[in-house]
């Protein structure tokens, strides 16, 4: 006995199935996929207020360096400001809150808080559909 003849063919209702499930699970997709877009590596240089009035200070490239030197001396100060590439994406929350230097972990708790989240909720609902 063939398998098609006990379950039948994919017909209409598998159909309309498929295709509810494939819409709803593009827009979910979009959720796991957010922070990508939100947080993505931009490239940055240090800005600070004593190298802003120097000449040629805004000719640097990118460099993605968390300090700079001092004014006459070999050691290096942290940065305080960042400007930010914006060749590509004009604004992300690594720009708007400063999130490299120390703080990019931010970006990986938010990743592993959704995920845990997702985790979590996966149980509950699965419980709960089931009751």
């Amino acid at each position: 006995m063939d398998m098609f003849e006990v379950i039948g063919s994919f017909g209409p209702w598998q159909r309309r199935v498929f295709i509810l499930f494939f819409i709803i699970n593009i827009v979910g997709m979009w959720q796991n996929l957010a922070i990508t877009f939100f947080a993505p590596n931009m490239d940055f240089r240090c800005v600070e207020p004593s190298y802003e009035e120097e000449p040629g200070a805004n000719e640097t490239a990118f460099d993605n360096r968390c300090e700079v030197p001092a004014n006459g001396s070999n050691a290096s100060v942290p940065c305080t400001k960042w400007e930010y590439d914006t060749s590509f994406y004009s604004q992300t929350i690594v720009s708007e809150w400063d999130l490299v230097c120390g703080r990019e972990w931010f970006i990986s708790l938010n990743k592993s808080v959704y995920m845990l989240g997702f985790l979590i909720s996966v149980f509950f609902f699965g419980q709960l559909s089931d009751s």
